[in-house]
């Protein structure tokens, strides 16, 4: 799992980067094997003006599945990684809870109701 973090200047300093990404390797850790890369883009929306400007944009992508994208808005770098990373994480839950197709659906279906016919 590579990940990537492109980030304001300012969040350089304290260490930021290095908790950012410790924090990803233990929330998607269990995943880890099906995620190929995740990138955490932050950006500061109004400058110099204040107030919730701050955005965090978490991308996911996992072969074969595809990419899932997350955002965020807080007043701190840190609230809005972690509001991101917690969406990310919930939506790759999702995904990999799902059946492929419908195809897949079938089979399932299929499968189970032979068992209970047999039975």
């Amino acid at each position: 799992m590579d990940i990537t973090i492109t980030a304001p200047s300012k969040s350089k300093r304290n260490g930021f980067r290095d908790s950012v990404t410790e924090r990803l390797r233990r929330m998607f850790s269990r995943f880890s094997h099906r995620i190929a890369r995740v990138d955490i883009a932050l950006t500061d929306v109004n400058g110099l003006r204040g107030g919730v400007d701050k955005q965090c944009r978490v991308s996911v992508r996992m072969p074969g599945i595809g990419e899932i994208a997350t955002t965020a808005k807080d007043e701190s770098p840190w609230a809005a990684v972690a509001q991101a990373t917690r969406r990310a994480r919930r939506k790759v839950l999702t995904k990999l809870k799902r059946p492929r197709s419908q195809r897949e659906r079938y089979r399932r279906n299929r499968w189970n109701d032979s068992d209970t016919l047999e039975e």
